[in-house]
């Protein structure tokens, strides 16, 4: 777990039940957020569209194997 990261967060999103490409999207959000918590302007939004981009095209294509 990374030291930066709320460890009961972290601990919530390690024991749920859930797709693992889901649990990897939360995990890469928790530590975008921390890695940017602290600048003055931050940059989400075009961050933020990178990552739903490249975590939906993976569920899409889990969701294309399971058909």
């Amino acid at each position: 777990m990374p030291r930066d990261v709320n460890p009961l967060i972290w601990e919530k999103i390690e024991n749920a039940q859930m797709n693992e490409t889901i649990r990897g999207f939360l995990k890469e959000l928790l530590l975008f957020e921390r890695r940017h918590i602290s600048e003055r302007r931050p940059r989400y939004s075009e961050e933020y569209d990178k990552l739903i981009e490249k975590y939906s095209k993976e569920m899409e294509a889990k969701s294309n194997e399971d058909a």
